[in-house]
């Protein structure tokens, strides 16, 4: 079997009572394709194989009356490293045929890459150059179209100017049609608003006028505070609807004006 370095692994240390131990050191970065630094670490893995073959040491030690003796404790770390050296040195083959595979690819990713950036900039340099071609040649149908539809726009705004000129001088005409309604129904409205007053003012005066039971005095008396409401009711009347701007016809331009009043004499 190929000899295999087994310092570092408590293999071939003095097992006399009193002995020194080494002064401990920082253990070197693990690399996976070195055969010891697997061995070490499948050693110190307390796996159940390590378990196992540590167990089938001591007890062939036990066997030969070993069993308390360094050659003992040699012997159940020797049948570790016998279990554990195939296994470590199968996954430093491993690693390390992964690593040469890793560079394998790496120099082929390299290579490919070169490859992909000529073949990319000689393509960017074509479609440049064909951009450029069509560039020029969107600018041209651009101005082109762009004379077309100026033509175009032009004549559509004379279109719009003589459709708004018509529109504007209808709109016109509605607008005074609806001013002079506006009007007449505010005149119909304040004239509505004195009749009301004055036909209750009637009503009223005829009742009292009726009535055989009240002393002229009193009628005369009542007469009178019914005509003083009634001249302040349409006198609120003058000077509430003075005070509608759409009393007049052209209300939109001018001041309100005042409505002629209406007493009772």
């Amino acid at each position: 079997m190929a000899m295999t370095d087994l310092s570092g692994m408590g293999i071939g240390q003095s097992s006399r009572p009193g002995a020194q131990p080494e002064q401990q050191q920082v253990a070197p970065k693990f690399d996976a394709t070195n055969v010891n630094d697997q061995l070490s670490s499948t050693l110190n893995s307390n796996s159940l194989l390590m378990r196992v073959a540590r167990s089938n040491g001591q007890a062939t030690a036990a066997q030969r009356g070993l069993d308390n003796s360094s050659i003992g404790a040699e012997s159940a770390q020797r049948a570790m490293v016998d279990s554990a050296l195939p296994i470590a040195q199968q996954n430093a083959q491993q690693s390390n045929q992964s690593v040469m595979q890793d560079k394998d690819l790496n120099w082929k990713g390299q290579q490919s890459q070169l490859d992909r950036d000529l073949q990319s900039g000689m393509q960017d340099k074509d479609l440049s150059w064909k951009g450029q071609q069509s560039q020029l040649d969107r600018t041209h149908q651009g101005s082109m179209q762009d004379k077309d539809l100026n033509w175009k726009g032009q004549q559509s705004q004379l279109d719009r100017n003589q459709e708004l000129n018509v529109l504007d001088k209808q709109g016109a005409i509605d607008k005074d049609k609806l001013a002079q309604q506006v009007v007449a129904n505010t005149h119909g409205m304040y004239m509505s608003s004195i009749d009301s007053a004055v036909n209750s003012y009637n009503d009223r005066y005829a009742a009292l006028v009726a009535d055989k039971a009240m002393s002229a005095a009193d009628k005369t008396n009542l007469i009178n505070s019914m005509k003083a409401e009634l001249n302040s009711t349409l006198k609120m009347y003058q000077q509430l609807y003075s005070n509608v701007s759409t009393i007049r016809p052209d209300w939109s331009q001018f001041p309100t004006i005042q409505l002629p009043g209406v007493s009772l004499g």
